[in-house]
């Protein structure tokens, strides 16, 4: 007999803001279309994603690696890309911001 297979949803947070200063997201969270606080994203995760605290723990580290990595690539592209500047700069703020 097979095992039941899991499915597992996706909910993803892309900014707008570099491009959109006072942008809100898309679809609601918790009911609001505020951007959501760490709190806030680790009780979906929980709740909703099923995904223990270690879990989520490994899943901010490896975020926050990847931006780590590619702020040098970020900064290129600013530089090399004028027109890109102003959204780059806006984007290495975003990332750079701690969620609350």
């Amino acid at each position: 007999m097979r095992a039941a297979s899991q499915r597992h949803e996706a909910f993803d947070l892309v900014s707008t803001v570099p491009y959109l200063p006072h942008d809100t997201m898309a679809l609601t969270l918790t009911g609001s279309k505020r951007w959501p606080k760490r709190k806030v994203l680790q009780a979906f995760a929980k709740q909703h994603c099923q995904l223990a605290a270690q879990q989520i723990g490994e899943i901010e580290a490896a975020v926050e690696q990847a931006i780590r990595q590619n702020l040098p690539l970020l900064e290129r592209l600013q530089q090399q890309y004028a027109g890109f500047a102003p959204i780059g700069e806006g984007l290495h703020t975003l990332l750079l911001t701690p969620l609350p």
